[in-house]
């Protein structure tokens, strides 16, 4: 199984052979030539190498114990790599399958992916992603933090360029292309300038008239406060001023990530009543979010994501069928385990949970304190015993 052959990775290996090479030179001038050129360089050199192997090893993404066994004088940087390479996950050898739709579902989908990869570093690669967004629904792209939900969306309005696959966009009833608004990240208004100038800067970059930015005030409720300057808005005033230029070009598909990040409940309860609106008009909304009261209150249609694959697709209730009854409870004592409201659920399991705490801080230093003494120490050594 090979490493990925990124340039931090390149570097490890070529200082952990120079480690390894050094402390060889080292022990055959100690025991047979004697050179006194080895000699005075030999332990410096040394440090320098197995000093840069830790430290490249401990901010690489290798394995817990892979840094651990660099630290090993000598032959660390080797066992590290050795450790690594046998704990790389292998890569799945089954091909991506294909997207499975009917011709209904096909001709009612408005955004169809089939078998998309992205490569976004030599450390991350999200897919091959396979779904399908129906027209005119509330879909949500669900998942943990990390399951790769905003480079789906990057992916879908074409902000990311796929490695492999392809991602379709279907043409409104008129024949004309889908529009798409899209609100990822914050909305990166200018704080300087009111609401309406903020939007105005949009539409001449479009070449829009300025009452387009007058109709997106209107339709987020915002024409009261577009005279005021930006940097006074609250977050929720600053997300619907981000939705009114997402909205500017009238589109048919509007794109969110965690459009509910940050604000109140009351904040979250209009967004919802918005957004139902826009889905009324027979707009589609694509919103990622890992909030599964959005997801339960809101989305006619779901994508589920983690770890850069699509696992699941299809409607709330189905994927309520999918969860099983039983909940298994851990505590980690009987206090905690008896303060569980047992009655709530049909089957409650307990067991132990031993927890581990880890502070990498403190590991780090650790590490690099053991990792100097150790270069100084040996150079101590080396030059005490050709004195």
């Amino acid at each position: 199984m090979k490493l990925n052959r990124s340039p931090a990775m390149v570097v490890l290996r070529v200082l952990s052979a120079l480690e390894l090479i050094s402390l060889a030179v080292i022990l055959t001038n100690r025991f047979t030539v004697h050179l006194p050129v080895v000699t005075s360089t030999g332990g410096p050199l040394h440090g320098l190498f197995y000093v840069s192997t830790i430290l490249l090893a401990l901010f690489h993404p290798l394995p817990r114990a892979s840094k651990w066994l660099a630290a090993v004088p000598g032959v660390g940087g080797v066992l590290a790599l050795w450790r690594a390479r046998r704990h790389t996950p292998a890569p799945a050898d089954e091909p991506p399958s294909a997207l499975d739709l009917t011709d209904e579902q096909l001709r009612q989908a408005i955004v169809i992916a089939d078998r998309v990869t992205a490569t976004l570093s030599s450390d991350t690669r999200i897919g091959p992603l396979s779904f399908a967004v129906p027209r005119g629904t509330i879909t949500g792209l669900v998942g943990p933090n990390g399951a790769g939900k905003t480079t789906a969306l990057r992916l879908m309005c074409a902000l990311v360029a796929p490695s492999s696959g392809s991602i379709l966009t279907a043409d409104d009833p008129s024949g004309a292309a889908a529009r798409m608004g899209v609100l990822i990240d914050s909305p990166g208004l200018l704080p300087s300038l009111t609401a309406r100038d903020n939007l105005l800067v949009l539409t001449r970059l479009a070449g829009w008239e300025p009452a387009v930015a007058d109709q997106a005030l209107e339709r987020v409720e915002m024409t009261s406060a577009g005279h005021r300057s930006v940097g006074t808005f609250s977050l929720g005033m600053k997300q619907r001023i981000g939705l009114a230029a997402a909205l500017l070009a009238d589109p048919d598909i509007v794109i969110l990530d965690e459009p509910t990040n940050g604000l109140d409940p009351r904040g979250k309860a209009d967004l919802r009543v918005f957004l139902r609106e826009l889905s009324a008009e027979g707009k589609t909304v694509i919103l990622a979010t890992h909030a599964l009261d959005e997801v339960e209150e809101l989305c006619d249609h779901l994508i589920a994501m983690d770890r850069g694959r699509v696992i699941f697709q299809g409607t709330p209730a189905q994927m309520r069928r999918m969860i099983p009854e039983t909940v298994l409870c851990r505590a980690a004592g009987p206090s905690e385990r008896d303060a569980a409201p047992a009655s709530a659920f049909s089957t409650v399991a307990t067991s132990g949970l031993n927890g581990n705490l880890y502070f990498p801080s403190l590991i780090a230093t650790i590490v690099l304190t053991f990792a100097f003494t150790a270069g100084a120490f040996g150079l101590v050594v080396n030059r005490n015993v050709t004195d």
